[in-house]
């Protein structure tokens, strides 16, 4: 008898080594689907291992303009698994993947959590064409505690949108119905 396969979140670490120094420690997330947890850790190494390349990098956008002097080699390097978490059966809009221990925090801090649609890189970076799941990280609060701090989660969220904007709105859709006696919807860190 044959399991139904389960998804999985896989939080992979990797790391950008540039030939120069600067090296830089990274967490990507990984939808694995698997029939079990073991086969999700591996499929999870397989994932990491093919994330493994080198390119060339200099300052500017345009690689034309380049000057020889700035380019250096940088290549990814897959450490391992920081986390593997089962998410289950269906991916659904608004399935929370991850959520991180909660904070304290005032509303000034809050505040410089949130990141303006302007700024959220997803409308600059390259998007598949038939890119139909996005993942939201939201900030919400549950109560305060006894010295006015808001007990504050990031919660990761799956969002399926056909473009980067719907997917912003229905994020923020999303997040605008938490709002509900406790708790409070105070926006997007990273779409």
């Amino acid at each position: 008898m044959t399991k139904n396969p389960q998804w999985y979140l896989a939080q992979l670490i990797e790391e950008q080594k540039f030939e120069h120094g600067g090296n830089l420690l990274d967490v990507n997330f990984a939808l694995i689907s698997a029939t079990s947890a073991d086969n999700a850790y591996y499929l999870a190494h397989d994932v990491g291992r093919d994330h493994e390349t080198s390119f060339l990098v200099a300052g500017g956008d345009d690689p034309r303009k380049w000057d020889e002097a700035e380019k250096q080699l940088a290549t990814i390097v897959f450490h391992g698994l920081r986390n593997l978490s089962l998410i289950g059966p269906d991916l659904k809009h608004g399935t929370e993947m991850y959520r991180e221990k909660p904070r304290l925090l005032t509303e000034d801090e809050i505040g410089e959590l949130v990141t303006p649609k302007e700024e959220q890189s997803v409308f600059t970076d390259w998007i598949p064409e038939d890119a139909e799941w996005y993942i939201a990280e939201i900030i919400k609060s549950v109560g305060q505690n006894e010295q006015e701090l808001f007990i504050v989660y990031l919660c990761m969220i799956l969002i399926k949108a056909a473009l980067p904007d719907e997917a912003f709105e229905r994020a923020m859709e999303f997040g605008q119905n938490l709002n509900q006696h406790t708790t409070r919807f105070w926006g997007i860190r990273m779409l």
